[in-house]
This record gives C-alpha cells, sequence and structure tokens, in this order.
C-alpha cells in the first residue's frame, strides 16, 4: 500500500518524517571531563547512513561524555517525544547503530573511577606550550593495559573526525 491508497499523500509523509527526523551530527555532543567545553562529530554517516539522519525522536540529544585521563565513553541519550511504532516503521534504534563504534563499557552503568596513575603510560617524547596551554606528547608500547584501554576508547571518534576512518583491531596490531 502507498502514500495514494492510504489516503495520505507525499508531501504530508515527507512533512512527518521531517517533524520525527534529527540531523545525527548536530544532535551528538562530545564532553570530556573536567571542561566546559562540549564539540560535534564532523561526521556521522559510517553509523548513521549517508543522510546523516536519525528518524523518529523530537529533542534528540545524544551526549558522550568521555573520561578525560582515558577517555572512557558513558553515553546518555534523551528525547522529548519518541514516534510510536506502527505499521512496521520504526525509529532508529541508536544504541543498536552505535554497537559497532563504542566500546561495551559506553552502555553499561556511571563510569567507575578507579585509582588512576598520575600520568600517562609510556615515555613523555616531547612537550610544548601553545596559546597558554600546555601540551606533552607521550609513546607507549600498545602491550600496556592503560595504553591499549586508551586506543580502544578513542577508537570511536576515528569515523567521526576521520574522512573515510575506520576503527583499527587494538587486539591484532600490537605496535607503537
Amino acid at each position: 500500500m502507498d502514500a495514494e491508497d492510504s489516503g495520505v499523500d507525499s508531501e504530508t509523509i515527507e512533512e512527518q518524517v521531517a517533524e520525527w527526523s534529527s540531523n545525527s551530527n548536530e544532535c551528538f555532543t562530545f564532553h570530556l571531563e573536567g571542561l566546559d567545553e562540549t564539540f560535534k562529530p564532523a561526521f556521522t554517516y559510517p553509523i548513521f547512513g549517508e543522510e546523516e539522519s536519525i528518524f523518529g525522536y523530537q529533542g534528540l540529544a545524544i551526549d558522550l561524555r568521555l573520561r578525560q585521563f582515558d577517555l572512557q565513553p558513558k553515553l546518555e541519550i534523551t528525547w522529548d517525544e519518541k514516534f510510536p511504532s506502527s505499521a512496521g516503521v520504526e525509529p532508529t534504534d541508536i544504541k543498536v547503530a552505535l554497537e559497532d563504534f563504542l566500546p561495551e563499557c559506553a552502555f553499561s552503568g556511571p563510569v567507575v573511577e578507579r585509582d588512576l596513575p598520575e600520568r600517562p603510560p609510556g615515555e613523555l617524547t616531547h612537550s610544548y606550550t601553545k596559546d597558554g596551554g600546555k601540551y606533552e606528547v607521550w609513546v607507549s608500547d600498545v602491550n600496556d593495559g592503560l595504553a591499549e584501554r586508551i586506543l580502544a576508547n578513542v577508537q570511536a571518534l576515528v569515523p567521526m573526525f576521520i574522512e573515510g576512518g575506520t576503527i583499527v583491531d587494538v587486539a591484532g596490531d600490537k605496535t607503537q
């Protein structure tokens, strides 16, 4: 049955789709723990398709909070209204869409605070100051447990900020 058979014209359907669709780049926000600044992804098409659109929500907000030390993510999804499932039309399952891009810890309960080391893993190889900020470059073997965890956590950012970027199998490539 098409729109004409149901008595609903295609313009009305397009308006309803637009009303219940969100631009995935605009509703997705990263928060780095300890900083007031937030940032948005450059690309979400690897997750939500070429249209970078999420259907089924009004007032949608997808917040990915990153723990400052090791970038451990915590996903929070909120909305004002959710499209009622009917006639096989379902809202986008956002968690399912993100499962291939985020580590399991992003979907679990609150971020567990652990005794974190006072410095990053590895060796400090370079430091500099720019615009009043101090920056450091550390090099570590990914066989170090903390370095491996940081690398695994940062993987989510790759396809969202690097055009054509893909997630690397951390367990399969044990290089510096």
